[in-house]
Parts: C-alpha cells; sequence; structure tokens
C-alpha cells in the first residue's frame, strides 16, 4: 500500500508540474505579443575630430506594436547630426525590423558619449504608452594634430 501511495503522489505531483508549466506557456504566449527591443551601435568609437560616424539604432517589435520613433537628432549631445536614413521595414522571424541611420560629428576633442535615445511604443492589448532605451555609447575623439587639444573652429 505504502508503495502504491508513494505513486499516487508523485503522480498527482507530476500532473501539478504539467499543469504549473502549461499556465506558465500560456502566460508567456500572452506576454509575447508586444515584443519590442531597441538595439543602437556605431561604426567607430574612436574618431578624428570632424570625423563622420554612423549611429544605428535597429528596433525590432510585434507587428501589432505601434512605434513613436525619436525624432533625426533629438538630442545627440555633443555630436552634430549631418544626415539620417529611416530604412523600410523589414520582416525578421514573424517580427518587422526597422532601422535608423544616423551620420553624425564632432567638432571638440575628447571623451564624449551618445546619450541614450528614447523610443515611446503601444501594444494593440492596451493603451499604455511604454518607453525603451538605447544604451549610452562612448566616442574618442582625438585631435588631428596630437598636440593641440580642444575646438579646431
Amino acid at each position: 500500500m505504502k508503495e502504491r501511495s508513494l505513486t499516487g503522489k508523485t503522480f498527482l505531483k507530476v500532473n501539478r508540474v504539467y499543469i504549473f508549466v502549461a499556465v506558465l506557456g500560456w502566460a508567456a504566449a500572452g506576454f509575447a505579443q508586444g515584443r519590442v527591443s531597441i538595439e543602437s551601435k556605431v561604426d567607430r568609437a574612436k574618431i578624428n575630430i570632424g570625423d563622420v560616424i554612423k549611429y544605428t539604432v535597429i528596433i525590432t517589435h510585434d507587428p501589432d506594436v505601434r512605434l513613436e520613433r525619436p525624432s533625426p537628432g533629438k538630442n545627440l549631445g555633443q555630436f552634430e547630426l549631418r544626415e539620417y536614413q529611416v530604412a523600410e521595414p523589414k520582416k525578421v522571424q514573424n517580427q518587422l525590423l526597422v532601422q535608423t541611420d544616423y551620420l553624425i560629428s564632432t567638432f571638440d576633442v575628447g571623451e564624449f558619449e551618445i546619450p541614450p535615445l528614447q523610443v515611446f511604443f503601444r501594444t494593440a492589448q492596451d493603451t499604455l504608452l511604454h518607453q525603451l532605451n538605447t544604451e549610452t555609447i562612448k566616442i574618442t575623439v582625438a585631435s588631428l594634430n596630437p598636440n593641440e587639444k580642444g575646438d579646431i573652429r
């Protein structure tokens, strides 16, 4: 009898685990809708004064997400916006990928940061405005003449 009882308890525990996993899977499927991720990168982290670098922001999101992208050059810190290009959205594994390339430069020497850009979005399931930020990116700007410090203007 004890053996049978132990088997019954084990069976009951296994069923509870299956139920728990099923509920987790259902909840994860619900949260999976409205997924958004953001990535930022530069083509070079060390430049000379006046050089143009490409700063890229990539937003990947579910098709039911409505984005409010940052305005071009809204806050690029010490960097000046030279040009920007928003690529047509691409479909990648049931998500949309939107890439924006910013060509930026600075005429100051030193260590600078491209501050985080804010991207706002809404999902089809709610009306709340959510926010994601890019990472801060550090850029080192060197002088054309290693003996000179400061602004070349």
